[in-house]
């Protein structure tokens, strides 16, 4: 999801009731959430649920799709909108043409993209023993892992956070997504990461 340009941040820790992750993705400002249980892994899909873009009366097989895993980057296309609720496939300044009443041209056929190539991940991530990125690798370590220690919260993760925030949010997108999740966390747990 992050390599299709998603902002991805991951609950730090399994939740036994499913309250507690919906109050996390609301205070990160989530638009979606990912479920990943036993039942759909086995299949090859995870549940997503959209939070944000559908009314409380909405049917669930209209807020929930299960999503096949190799089919996550176009999750939008599953909900017929993008994160913003603009409908899937239509741009912005085609809906201000039609909002306009102006005709709107059909669209120009696709040429086919090469696949860019993931960025390799520098640094071994703490959590499997080893040390995080060096300073100043945090940006291409974080596009690929959702904390500076690799998938666990860490001591590294707070004292990064301590040192950015005196010059406030960096402006790159993974640093950035990462800081702002930081930011979620009270002082009083980034204090206690191991």
């Amino acid at each position: 999801l992050r390599l299709a340009g998603f902002r991805v941040d991951v609950f730090p820790e399994p939740a036994k009731k499913v309250a507690k992750a919906f109050n996390y993705a609301d205070r990160a400002g989530a638009v979606r959430v990912a479920f990943v249980a036993p039942g759909e892994w086995d299949q090859g899909l995870v549940r997503i649920k959209d939070l944000r873009n559908f009314g409380q009366d909405a049917p669930d097989d209209v807020k929930q799709k299960d999503v096949p895993l190799d089919d996550l980057a176009n999750v939008d296309k599953y909900f017929g909108l993008t994160l913003d609720g603009t409908p899937y496939g239509q741009a912005a300044s085609e809906l201000a043409a039609t909002a306009a009443g102006a005709p709107v041209a059909a669209p120009k056929a696709a040429e086919p993209k090469a696949a860019a190539a993931p960025k390799a991940a520098t640094g071994t991530p703490a959590a499997a023993g080893g040390k995080p990125p060096a300073a100043g690798k945090e940006e291409d370590f974080l596009a690929v892992h959702p904390y500076v220690g690799g998938f666990a919260v860490s001591r590294a993760d707070a004292e990064l956070f301590e040192r950015l925030r005196k010059d406030g949010r960096p402006q790159t997108p993974n640093l950035g997504r990462w800081f702002d999740h930081m930011e979620s966390f009270s002082t009083a747990q980034r204090q206690s990461w191991k």
